[in-house]
């Protein structure tokens, strides 16, 4: 039976033999921003919803039926709090994580929220779900390490550094005028605590002086979660051939996005605009330290072949016709992070 029905004229038949291979891997998401729509809109993830269209942005993209459609097993749940405002970033930070382990004990049946790297292995190897927390900005933590310990304490594993806006830590993609270069004070004290609590750091939206002494500064793999790459598409929030040889540095990932604004090309990208970016990060860098980070639900345009998570398959597919290797497709589509969880998640 195929993984989902084919709706687009965009999208192509996959041959059985992928669509097994598809199945056989474990596949990790490095950022969806499902709990955030959920959050707003108050819908029900556990029922399968409407694709999303180019006409209707609105449609949630992730929920459990889909994520299990499309062979993703182990996602990465964005904690977003709105960066524009000047306060209340901590209690709204706050506030979100009781929304989403609220959500989990009611439907633990369908999904284990994980904050070690045995655990999802665990949850992987009996056939279940098991979700990864992150918060993206550092803004919550309001200059105060403390903070950062509370959010750990409540599941959180990866720390983006920033989000749209600066924090006390690190400057952002699009900061017109900083405040420091680099790191702060602080932000290296973050870094330090993400090293020793066994936190990833995940340097997505991060301006490039920032990045570069985080992932010079920590002791451990740092990840991309959700980022093009400038080699193909030059724009501000996608990272140079610098930024990923210092990830690889590390022995980080980097997750490829797949919004069609970073992946460029047209309007509306295909899946084997996404496979370019791949490319570029394997050619800099090697197959090693290529991810998936979709940033499904994050209010982005997907490729025209994809009108959710259940069309995961299309990435594999694209990376077949590029002539991965089936040893190189597992590894890109959750080998790799799933290697750097095992060394930073115990």
């Amino acid at each position: 039976m195929p993984l989902y029905d084919w709706k687009l004229k965009f999208k192509p038949q996959i041959p059985e033999d992928v669509l097994a291979l598809h199945r056989a891997c474990d596949i990790v998401d490095l950022h969806i921003d499902t709990f955030m729509i959920m959050k707003v809109r108050g819908i029900d993830i556990t029922r399968r919803g409407k694709p999303v269209t180019f006409m209707n942005m609105a449609r949630h993209a992730v929920d459990v039926p889909r994520l299990r459609e499309g062979g993703v097993n182990a996602p990465c749940w964005g904690v977003v709090v709105f960066p524009f405002r000047r306060s209340g970033f901590f209690n709204q930070a706050m506030k979100y994580l009781d929304l989403v382990h609220r959500w989990h004990e009611e439907h633990g049946d369908l999904m284990t929220l994980c904050t070690t790297a045995a655990q999802l292995r665990e949850t992987l190897a009996a056939g279940g779900i098991g979700g990864i927390l992150g918060l993206e900005g550092a803004h919550p933590l309001m200059g105060d390490i403390g903070n950062l310990e509370t959010l750990v304490n409540r599941g959180i594993r990866y720390l983006t550094l920033t989000h749209f806006t600066s924090n006390e830590a690190a400057i952002c993609a699009t900061d017109p005028s900083p405040r420091f270069t680099g790191l702060s004070d602080f932000g290296r004290e973050v870094v330090e605590y993400c090293d020793e609590h066994n936190v990833l750091v995940d340097l997505a939206h991060v301006s490039e002086p920032s990045f570069l002494e985080a992932a010079a500064h920590t002791r451990n793999p740092v990840i991309v979660s959700h980022t093009g790459v400038r080699g193909v598409k030059d724009m501000w929030r996608n990272i140079s051939d610098q930024q990923i040889r210092a990830v690889a540095d590390t022995g980080g990932v980097i997750g490829v996005i797949l919004h069609s604004n970073f992946l460029g090309g047209e309007r509306v990208a295909s899946v084997s605009r996404w496979a370019d970016h791949v490319d570029h990060v394997v050619k800099i860098a090697g197959v090693d330290h290529a991810a998936i980070g979709s940033d499904l639900d994050g209010a982005i345009v997907p490729p025209r072949e994809m009108q959710d998570i259940a069309d995961m398959p299309q990435l594999t597919w694209a990376l077949v016709q590029r002539g991965y290797s089936e040893d190189a497709v597992r590894k890109i589509l959750g080998g790799n992070a799933l290697r750097v969880f095992d060394r930073v998640l115990v």
